[in-house]
């Protein structure tokens, strides 16, 4: 019985680093995101099966999380 919570710990620490890993790189890479445009878009019409067109993308990181502007 002592196993489980030892695991369930292990665990839970887990999944918080890797959330706390994905936040600081979606910091790091939204205000570079119209660098990535054209790939960001062929993936989004791949997933998607329809065509998309943005002239200019925009990301940053607020207080309340991640803010994204796109221009059609």
């Amino acid at each position: 019985m002592r196993i489980l919570p030892g695991s369930l710990l292990a665990t839970g620490t887990t999944v918080i680093i890797i959330v706390a890993l994905l936040i600081s790189g979606l910091r790091l890479v939204l205000p570079e995101m119209n660098h990535y445009r054209q790939q960001l878009l062929v993936i989004v019409a791949s997933l998607s099966g329809v065509p998309v067109q943005v002239n200019f993308m925009q990301g940053s990181w607020r207080a309340c999380g991640p803010v994204w502007k796109c221009a059609i």
